[in-house]
Parts: C-alpha cells; sequence; structure tokens
C-alpha cells in the first residue's frame, strides 16, 4: 500500500506556470479541488515568476512542486523560469508541461514531464507523497 503522508506543512505551494489563460484556470481548478492544503499559484511568465517572489507571493522553501509550459508570454520559456529557480536554490520536484519537446540540455532541470490537464493530479501527487 502507498503512503500517503505528503511533505511536510511548510511545502504548501504549487507553483504552475502557463501563459494560456484557458489552460491555466482549467489547471488551477482541478488542484484547488485536488489539493485544497496547497496554494497554487499561477504565473504566465518568468519575470511574473520573479516579481511573485519580490512581493512575497511565493516562497521558495514553501514550494512543493512546480509545473512549467515550454513557451511562455514575453518571450520567456519554462526552462528560464526553472533555470532561475535552481539558481535561488530551489531544489524540490519540477514537472515539465509543455506540448513542445523538452530540449536535451534542459532536462536536468525537471523531474518528469506529463500532460498540461489529463493527468496532471496523479503525476503531481507522485511527487507530494513521500517515498
Amino acid at each position: 500500500m502507498k503512503d500517503t503522508n505528503l511533505h511536510p506543512a511548510n511545502k504548501n505551494q504549487i507553483l504552475y506556470v502557463e501563459d494560456d489563460r484557458m489552460i491555466w484556470e482549467g489547471a488551477l481548478i482541478m488542484l484547488r479541488e485536488a489539493f485544497p492544503n496547497y496554494k497554487v499559484i499561477i504565473a504566465t511568465s518568468e519575470s511574473r515568476v520573479e516579481e511573485q517572489i519580490d512581493i512575497g507571493v511565493i516562497s521558495l522553501e514553501h514550494v512543493a512542486i512546480v509545473c512549467t509550459d515550454g513557451s511562455l508570454a514575453e518571450f520567456s520559456t519554462g526552462w528560464d523560469v526553472m533555470e532561475r529557480l535552481r539558481s535561488l536554490s530551489y531544489t524540490g520536484p519540477a514537472l515539465y508541461i509543455g506540448a513542445t519537446p523538452l530540449p536535451a540540455d534542459k532536462e536536468h532541470l525537471y523531474s518528469g514531464t506529463c500532460n498540461k490537464l489529463d493527468g496532471i493530479v496523479e503525476s503531481i501527487l507522485e511527487y507530494l507523497v513521500e517515498k
């Protein structure tokens, strides 16, 4: 039987980075329903992630998982976001949810890949459940 103990209470944020409003609105609804004890934070670009870190909305020590699309607003990419977060010492899991293939030289930034909406809850759960 799988252990269902989630990460410690201080890891209570899910960061979902996607610029397509229809996609992120759907994800927001699904993730809030599936993970009511987590704060789901939406960002549309690397600069929006940085702004939210600067004003305290995103706290890297509280982020349980990051999900990023490939192409984002403002000519940024999901791997730009992950490179920045990794440079700020984020060591937690990250899922690539882009429709385009993840470049081989960026695979090291991510823990895995999944579809933007179909299966996202199950994929996130795999990383939130302590092994």
